[in-house]
């Protein structure tokens, strides 16, 4: 079975909760790693993608801390292939747990 949103197909998605102190989540997509890495406490909310290797893909998200939530849409390409992303992060608590959604799709953002 292939997800598909528009004409990107779904290659993953989910959703994580993650604990006080955690600052990075590897999530392996297709033949990479997508490492998603959150930065800063103040300020407002940001994204940067690195290429971390050729085998890894570096999200840095900061003051990704919002109860009502943070997202970042993006896309980046990967050995010529073009991916999109999209993250969703609620925060709880003044040293946040982090419910994190995400997916990941092969093909350009519309």
């Amino acid at each position: 079975m292939t997800i598909r949103i528009g004409s990107r197909a779904v290659i993953g998605s989910g959703t994580l909760v993650l604990l006080p102190g955690d600052s990075q989540v590897d999530i392996p997509i297709s033949d990479f790693v997508v490492r998603v890495i959150f930065l800063g406490s103040g300020g407002p909310p940001g994204t940067e993608i690195k290429v971390g290797s050729a085998k890894v893909l570096e999200i840095y998200l900061s003051n990704f801390q919002s109860p009502l939530g943070t997202s970042s849409i993006g896309a980046f390409a990967n050995n010529g292939n073009p991916f999109s992303y999209a993250i969703v992060v609620h925060s709880i608590g003044d040293n946040p747990v982090r419910s994190m959604s995400f997916t990941f799709s092969a093909g350009d953002l519309p």
